[in-house]
């Protein structure tokens, strides 16, 4: 087949929703399909490079820094911000269905959470007389006011508590398809015993992943041990970047390292000893999978899908969202305990080896392009 896979933010700031489509773009390349990108690109800043795929770069004004800036805390910034997103991915819908509406190359669209554009090329036919076969995939939730749109795609596809909530409250028709962890590039290494235990924070530094928590956790458990460091990396949003590190200023131990990838990234997964995420929401957190390939035990807060991802006191441990001291104390309980931090590790490397596959899962979204009616 040929598929197209399009998402708006694959060349502006790289999350789970891109490495989501990536990783599944080469498992479906090496099944045989050929796959292309179509990206969205911020006027006059350079794209992130996606080498290995033919891409095409849509540029429009990134407008989703305004959405961050303007939490809504009342109903003008609720509008504002609300505004802002929507008329963001609308610029990019309409550039992309301008591009492609005399496309004759693809079989399948697949669209990362844009189910407008899903919808707007579904009531098309190419200049083949065929209709355009869409297929939504949901990386968070989205909102009711998005079913009208969700309808009129062939598929809706989720993972994690994104998939739980929108067949309970949404859709009913979504399907699920999982995420996998390249278990070659993710792996254990054996960690001197030195008497420092990191903590690593991977993600991106924005409001939704609550770093003043993890902040204020950690700075408390460093009162009753100071041989623990957090290892912060990752960029995002720069006030969100400058306010969290102000708070940190007074602790040494606690470093902000930037984005990492590829093998710097694995590396600090291997060099560290505990990892540690504590989203005031995340859907499926694909960082969780990572560190767990990686042979570290996970704290994670009990929100969204990431009590489906850690399992209690096994593989890592789950925290009540903003419990300062339930954070520090399972701070202090893995910093504590070698020999507990390295069976979790072993429980969640054995537990991703079992369950989690990149070739598997594109093995069950062929099935569902396969079924798509003509």
């Amino acid at each position: 087949m040929n598929i197209t896979f399009i998402n708006r933010m694959m060349g502006i700031k790289f999350g789970g929703g891109e490495n989501f489509d990536l990783n599944m773009a080469r498992a479906l390349k090496k099944r045989g399909h050929d796959i292309r990108f179509i990206i969205g690109r911020e006027w006059r800043k350079i794209s992130l490079p996606l080498e290995e795929f033919d891409v095409t770069y849509i540029k429009t004004p990134y407008l989703r820094d305004i959405h961050y800036k303007f939490k809504p805390s009342n109903i003008f910034n609720k509008i504002i911000s609300v505004g802002a997103l929507e008329f963001d991915l609308w610029l990019f819908e309409n550039a992309v269905f301008s591009y492609l509406k005399k496309d004759t190359w693809s079989e399948i669209y697949q669209i990362c959470g844009l189910p407008r554009l899903g919808a707007i090329l579904g009531g098309h036919k190419k200049a083949t007389g065929q209709r355009f076969k869409t297929v939504i995939r949901w990386p968070g939730l989205p909102p009711k006011r998005k079913l009208k749109y969700m309808q009129r795609c062939d598929i809706n596809f989720a993972n994690g508590d994104a998939f739980k909530t929108i067949k309970e409250n949404i859709y009913n028709g979504v399907k699920n398809i999982n995420l996998g962890i390249d278990l070659d590039k993710f792996y254990p290494t054996r960690k001197k015993d030195d008497g420092v235990v990191k903590f690593l924070f991977v993600g991106r530094i924005v409001p939704i992943k609550n770093l003043p928590f993890l902040i204020r956790g950690f700075n408390k458990a460093f009162m009753e041990n100071k041989n623990i460091i957090l290892n912060i990396v990752g960029d995002g949003d720069e006030s969100e970047i400058e306010s969290v590190k102000k708070m940190a200023i007074q602790n040494k131990n606690i470093n902000f390292l930037g984005n990492k990838k590829g093998y710097e990234l694995v590396r600090q997964y291997q060099e560290n000893d505990v990892f540690i995420i504590v989203s005031s929401y995340d859907n499926y957190p694909n960082v969780v999978f990572e560190a767990m390939a990686s042979g570290l035990p996970v704290i994670g807060t009990n929100v969204g899908g990431i009590p489906s991802q850690i399992v209690d006191r096994k593989t890592g441990i789950l925290v009540r969202l903003n419990d300062i001291d339930d954070l520090k104390e399972s701070i202090l309980v893995l910093a504590n305990n070698r020999n507990l931090r390295e069976q979790m590790g072993k429980n969640g490397r054995r537990r991703v080896e079992q369950e989690f596959s990149w070739d598997q899962s594109a093995v069950e979204l062929e099935k569902l392009y396969q079924g798509i009616r003509i």
